[in-house]
């Protein structure tokens, strides 16, 4: 796995919390990264803090396990939720039907896709961004 870059990383992670389904609390998904859920808050979500090469390491390396499906939620006695590594992957696949933004013109997209894919921009950050240029 490589590592991604800060801008990428934080564009990611911005979209990774925005996402209300995503099935993996921060507290988790820091866990997950090696790091405390304090200094995950700091660096990526009040934005206090600068991302330290191994923080950037780290993080980069939980979203891409995650993304892939390498990483499962499991729910335990007493509704206690805690992570495990997959043996095989299973990404979680959805059915797709949405916008896009392709050339200043809006189309539609359908497909399959993974519900925990934050490489692509919203719609909205797709217009946002085509008001910019």
């Amino acid at each position: 796995m490589s590592v991604l870059p800060k801008k990428v990383l934080m564009e990611r992670i911005d979209r990774f919390l925005a996402d209300k389904k995503r099935g993996i609390s921060a507290a988790l998904f820091a866990n997950v990264a090696g790091i405390t859920e304090d200094l995950f808050k700091k660096c990526f979500i009040q934005k206090i803090n600068p991302v330290s090469e191994i923080t950037q390491i780290r993080v980069s390396r939980a979203l891409q396990q995650w993304e892939n499906g390498e990483i499962a939620v499991m729910q335990g006695m007493y509704n206690t939720r805690f992570t495990e590594y997959r043996r095989s992957p299973k990404p979680r696949m959805y059915r797709h039907l949405g916008l896009q933004v392709v050339d200043g013109q809006i189309k539609m997209d359908v497909g399959i896709r993974n519900r925990a894919d934050y490489s692509q921009p919203s719609f909205n950050q797709q217009l946002e961004g085509d008001k910019g240029d």
